[in-house]
């Protein structure tokens, strides 16, 4: 059996690793005694790190504001100082590409 891309050739080979299993198959680890944790909200033996997006920096008021500025006649590279981000950014925002 392959466990992340590792021949695994014994249960033994799996300690220390984590391994997701379905729940339809709880009932063989414990009819096979195999310890395990399942994830919930008051299990604290772990943590979960959620990936995703990041949080925008700028809301659609700061966006106007931006975008009143630059026709104003205000550079993207003082635009960018002055809001501490990239010009990409300020380019995203003034295409309507950010949010």
């Amino acid at each position: 059996m392959l466990v992340e891309g590792l021949e695994v050739k014994s249960i033994k080979d799996l300690d220390n690793k984590i391994v997701m299993v379905n729940k339809e198959h709880l009932e063989k680890l414990k009819e096979y005694d195999i310890p395990y944790i399942e994830f919930t909200e008051e299990n604290k033996e772990y943590f979960l790190v959620k990936r995703g997006v990041k949080k925008k920096k700028f809301n659609k008021k700061l966006c106007n504001e931006i975008k009143k500025k630059r026709k104003q006649g205000a550079t993207y590279r003082a635009l960018a100082i002055e809001y501490d981000c990239s010009t990409r950014t300020i380019s995203e925002i003034l295409k309507n590409e950010y949010l």
